[in-house]
């Protein structure tokens, strides 16, 4: 991990990679590389705005899908993660239309922040296969929304509303996220 960030409460500047490698023994055998980055720039009087990102690659070998357990399954959608869909909802559906997660994904979100009374606005996008390593050119899901943050002494109070672009019939028109912190 390389880190350069400020408050962990109230991030506002500084980067963040980290890169995981994980081999898992026992009945069935596998590992799990996983890259995340995350930064943000502030600029203008003030800092008054900020400009942030976030980039995860996640590759899972050794293992077919249905030999991997569920808790290491790779998932993707959520308030943290692909915004506008449901909580480990992007990626591979059973008939029902639950999430079944996969052995790789991929994820980017872009986020303006303004310190102003006025909306906040992202695009989030990702993917998560069946396959071992992400292809990087399959069907990606895209959210979109604005929020605001309420700069309390503990933290920023997070609400965002956010839609999927790429709406599936098992998907709802819009999500409501409240939370405490910065989404990265």
């Amino acid at each position: 991990t390389w880190d350069t960030e400020d408050d962990p409460l109230s991030l506002s500047s500084g980067e963040n990679v980290s890169l995981f490698l994980v081999p898992y023994v026992g009945t069935d055998q596998f590992t799990r590389l996983e890259l995340v980055g995350r930064s943000r720039k502030q600029f203008g009087n003030n800092d008054r705005f900020t400009l942030a990102g976030r980039v995860r690659v996640a590759a899972t070998a050794g293992s077919g899908l249905r030999a991997l357990p569920v808790n290491k399954r790779v998932f993707a959608g959520g308030g943290s993660s692909v915004r506008g869909y449901d909580f480990q909802s992007v990626g591979p559906l059973d008939p029902d239309g639950v999430p079944i997660g996969g052995r790789s994904a991929v994820e980017g979100a872009v986020e303006a922040r303004a310190k102003i009374f006025g909306p906040l606005q992202f695009v989030d996008a990702g993917a998560v296969y069946s396959e071992s390593f992400p292809d990087f050119v399959g069907d990606y899901l895209v959210g979109a929304g604005a929020g605001a943050r309420y700069l309390s002494p503990i933290g920023p109070i997070r609400l965002d509303v956010a839609f999927p672009l790429e709406r599936r019939p098992s998907d709802r028109s819009f999500q409501f996220y409240i939370s405490l912190g910065q989404p990265f």
